[in-house]
């Protein structure tokens, strides 16, 4: 067989294997193109839990450090306070108001929040049971210019405003309603905010 035999054949076999070397690339090539959207869709996925996962832990963080936390209103800012005096006006009115003896060593931080006109002071306590015990004792501000509160997160402080003025509708009916956490016991039946809100 002469060189100029063997090209031409070897054209021929070219021409002849190109489609099904064509469609064998094709093949692969969905087959690798399926294979990585599956696995594009499975981090996805992994990638939408971590993002839940991540969200819960924060919360569940946010609530931890706000557990022992006590919101003080009413108290007049002067210029120039220090946290030494912020502190010595809460000890001296849980002392003479509610009659509890809170120390230093109670506190674990002071320091006022917000911004602008009199602006609350946030008191972190030590014990949650020194903070339980302010907080039982807090109706006896009934009368003055100073309340106490809990540090509640934005999204609990927007349910229970909404909740608050459904309560304040539903009593304008005449029904019984009062607020137990983050639901409503109106004729003795709790609805909970879920159910209010849709």
């Amino acid at each position: 067989m002469e060189e100029s035999q063997v090209l031409e054949l070897a054209e021929r076999m070219k021409k002849m294997l190109e489609p099904f070397l064509q469609e064998i690339v094709k093949s692969e090539v969905d087959k690798l193109y399926e294979s990585r959207a599956t696995d594009i869709e499975k981090l996805k996925i992994d990638c939408d839990r971590l993002k839940w996962s991540g969200s819960k832990q924060t919360k569940i963080v946010d609530k931890m450090t706000r557990v022992n936390n006590l919101l003080f209103f009413g108290f007049l800012e002067e210029s120039g306070e220090r946290k030494c005096h912020l502190l010595q006006k809460v000890l001296n009115i849980c002392c003479a108001v509610l009659q509890i003896y809170i120390t230093r060593n109670d506190v674990s931080y002071i320091r006022r929040i917000g911004k602008g006109g009199s602006r609350p002071i946030l008191v972190s306590f030590v014990s949650n049971l020194k903070k339980c015990e302010v907080l039982d004792q807090a109706y006896k501000f009934k009368g003055t210019k100073i309340w106490v509160s809990e540090d509640l997160d934005l999204n609990f402080r927007e349910q229970r405003r909404f909740l608050e003025r459904v309560l304040r509708r539903v009593r304008k009916t005449g029904k019984p309603c009062w607020r137990r956490g983050r639901c409503l016991e109106i004729d003795g039946r709790r609805v909970t905010y879920t159910e209010l809100a849709e």
